[in-house]
């Protein structure tokens, strides 16, 4: 029985690593998108101006990175972070394991992210930038 439950518990644990995306290096983030698309490049404020056009769109856009574990915010530029004017910025999601031991390296930086822009209803933010796949210093 005790040989039975050992089997159990190993194979669970080589399914659970089998699911999880290893990193190579800092800014290669799972990708969601499976047809290879390159993202449109955009600027900050286009996303901002046409959120309707780009909704649902594979997007990369230039901005200020924050990451604060479960809320990770791209700014238009640094002084917005430094306002906290949440009207130019987007919320990013970014899964906590990709994170770790990288967090100090693209936080608070400008940088590249690459990844699908969805209009959300949200109290302090209208946007969001989800199935990150790559961020660029």
């Amino acid at each position: 029985m005790k040989l039975i439950i050992f089997i159990f518990i190993l194979l669970f644990n080589l399914a659970e690593s089998q699911n999880k995306t290893n990193i190579t290096s800092y800014y290669e983030l799972p990708l969601e998108n499976k047809n290879n698309i390159n993202p449109l490049n955009i600027d900050f404020t286009e996303l901002q101006k046409k959120p309707k056009k780009y909704n649902k769109k594979f997007v990369r856009v230039y901005g200020f990175l924050v990451v604060k574990g479960k809320k990770n915010i791209l700014f238009r530029d640094k002084n917005s972070y430094e306002h906290n004017d949440t009207k130019n910025a987007v919320i990013v999601m970014l899964y906590y394991e990709n994170l770790i031991g990288v967090s100090d390296k693209i936080n608070q930086t400008n940088v590249y992210v690459s990844g699908y822009f969805y209009e959300i209803q949200n109290n302090k933010f209208k946007s969001a930038l989800l199935n990150i796949h790559k961020i660029e210093m």
